[in-house]
């Protein structure tokens, strides 16, 4: 974490003839976090896949909306094998497609504002840094992503 840097300097009369040769210890875990980019993020996937885990209430709630969403959907689209019905599957698969991309987006970013605090404190102490945790959250919600898919679908 520490590196040995060399420089050139001038005395202080600044003339350039009498430089010195001035050797420092500069210290990294400053502006770098201790432990590499693939160990912060699979910290912060554990951490966060415990998160998201961890609310019952919430997974309950999003297992009825898709469960009623496919339901609905089967109520008004009546798919036969006609050139009407191919446009109807594809109005239909336009509409979960974007209900689908904007469920899942919209709990990751539900849940910025209650971490808020914590992730800036952990990131003042140069605990990790932003890719990993982003990635990381982005990651630990693909599971329960598709299992409402597979409920809806």
């Amino acid at each position: 974490a520490r590196q040995l840097v060399k420089f050139n300097g001038n005395d202080k009369d600044g003339d350039a003839s009498s430089k010195k040769h001035a050797k420092h210890i500069v210290d990294r875990t400053v502006t770098h976090p201790g432990t590499n980019v693939f160990r912060q993020f699979r910290l912060l996937l554990g951490r966060s896949l415990q998160e998201t885990f961890r609310g019952k209430a919430a997974i309950i709630i999003k297992v009825v909306q898709q469960v009623t969403l496919g339901v609905i959907y089967g109520g008004i689209y009546h798919l036969g094998d006609n050139q009407a019905s191919i446009m109807d599957r594809f109005g239909l698969l336009s509409l979960i497609v974007i209900g689908a991309t904007n469920m899942a987006m919209a709990g990751t970013i539900r849940s910025f504002p209650k971490e808020k605090a914590i992730v800036a404190g952990e990131m003042s102490s140069r605990l990790y840094r932003t890719f990993p945790y982003f990635i990381a959250k982005a990651v630990s919600e693909l599971p329960l992503i598709g299992v409402f898919n597979a409920i809806f679908g």
